[in-house]
């Protein structure tokens, strides 16, 4: 029992630089594979935007007939934009830009039940990829295996947690969907079955782009569970980086083959400010979490921790940090195949590296 790991799993938002974070998941299992001759004993995992679509596989892991990483992997070198979202139309044609923001929540759909003609986007994308089976099995898994989905509720200006604890399946995919709907670009998922109150919830980015906390309070739901490691997969380098071009287009990718533009028009503008907040938050967050693991190693009281990083860390995890070493460009909405596999080559081949140089877990 003293030599018994127990691993928790953060992942971030980041559209479709998640291709990354899935390539750095995958040599994750194999480094721990590897070193333990096991599975890795992922207890919880807690995930936003991308990163709660990709957190379930990791709970669901390895069977005799399934590798759900391998699984999760695969698909995100397969969608494309069209799988994911189309432009609202009324009539064939687009509407006047002022009569269209004025009646309409969003540029795209998402294919959530309300919308038009979305039988074929995200939110079937969604039900294909987890199936009543798979919501079942993380359902079951409770307490063993815990699962946090975070969204922003809108209405209540806050982040909101969804788990695999009494929670309606239901429930659970609205949740992972609405943590994937970037505001303005995607509508709201009114999550109905919340309270029956029809709030509107949005990408849970918005409020914590990497869910420590949300991990941690899964982690310390009764009954608790202890971590020895904790892992954090970022789509977006440390912050503050640079653009590096050598980075951006080595091995002949055609990841944003060229730096940002000195006179950018107004998707470009949109894209890099999403990309450059995301990755500010996703370091903010990490650091306080490596902030409150420090502090707990130095002997401070957890609720004097708690109170300083707002994060409710009862043991002393090693925490491993696996973010890229450049930017993936900025446009994190465009989702091409070839690029996505770059990603995830790059992914699994960065988070090889950093693993190999930590030794045995």
């Amino acid at each position: 029992m003293a030599d018994r790991r127990q691993v928790g799993l953060v992942l971030t938002g980041g559209g479709a630089f998640g291709a990354w974070a899935t390539g750095a998941l995958l040599a994750f299992f194999d480094w721990w594979r590897r070193h333990r001759q096991e599975e890795p004993p992922v207890v919880a995992a807690a995930g936003t935007s991308t990163g709660a679509l990709i957190a379930p596989f990791t709970l669901l892991g390895k069977t005799t007939t399934r590798d759900h990483v391998a699984e999760v992997a695969q698909l995100y070198t397969t969608v494309t934009n069209d799988d994911i979202c189309a432009p609202f139309v009324v009539g064939g044609a687009l509407l006047d830009f002022y009569v269209y923001i004025a009646t309409h929540p969003s540029v795209y759909t998402g294919g959530y039940d309300p919308d038009p003609g979305g039988a074929s986007l995200l939110y079937a994308a969604i039900i294909k990829a987890l199936p009543d089976s798979y919501i079942a099995a993380l359902q079951a898994s409770w307490p063993d295996r815990r699962l946090a989905v975070t969204t922003t509720n809108f209405a209540a200006g806050m982040e909101h947690v969804f788990s695999n604890a009494g929670t309606s399946a239901k429930q659970l995919r609205e949740g992972i969907l609405a943590s994937a709907m970037a505001p303005l670009a995607l509508p709201p998922v009114p999550a109905s079955n919340i309270a029956d109150q029809a709030e509107p919830h949005f990408d849970g980015g918005v409020c914590s782009e990497a869910p420590l906390k949300a991990l941690f309070d899964i982690v310390n739901a009764p009954p608790a569970t202890n971590l020895t490691h904790l892992v954090v997969i970022s789509c977006f380098p440390w912050h503050p980086t640079k653009d590096d071009k050598d980075y951006l287009v080595q091995g002949g990718s055609i990841l944003e083959p060229k730096l940002f533009p000195r006179s950018p028009n107004f998707i470009q503008t949109g894209n890099r400010m999403n990309a450059l907040l995301s990755e500010s938050a996703a370091t903010k967050d990490t650091r306080l979490a490596m902030a409150a693991i420090e502090l707990g190693k130095a002997g401070l009281d957890v609720t004097k921790v708690k109170a300083i990083t707002g994060y409710d860390v009862r043991t002393t995890p090693t925490l491993i940090k696996l973010f890229p070493q450049g930017r993936l460009g900025w446009r994190a909405f465009k989702f091409d195949r070839n690029e996505m596999k770059t990603m995830q080559d790059r992914g699994r081949n960065e988070a090889t590296a950093t693993l190999n140089a930590l030794g045995a877990p």
